[in-house]
């Protein structure tokens, strides 16, 4: 994040979270880019089925450190 103040860049970002993120809008938004890319990487080829469960376990739990972090679980 930049601060507007000196123009630098912090890792001590303040995040808003507004009030109608839920564990639903987090897993809603990460199946609706995520599996979709990796059925289409498979269908080509260019990963198998375990490459794909490596990274979808690799996002459930990046998914479940969000919601530690916004304090929704």
């Amino acid at each position: 994040m930049v601060d507007n103040t000196t123009g630098k860049i912090t890792d001590n970002a303040v995040v808003p979270v507004h009030s109608t993120v839920t564990s639903r809008t987090i897993m809603h938004l990460r199946g609706k880019y995520i599996k979709r890319q990796l059925t289409q990487l498979e269908s080509h080829g260019m990963i198998n089925s375990t490459v794909r469960k490596i990274i979808l376990d690799a996002m459930n739990d990046f998914t479940r450190e969000l919601e530690k972090e916004l304090g929704i679980v």
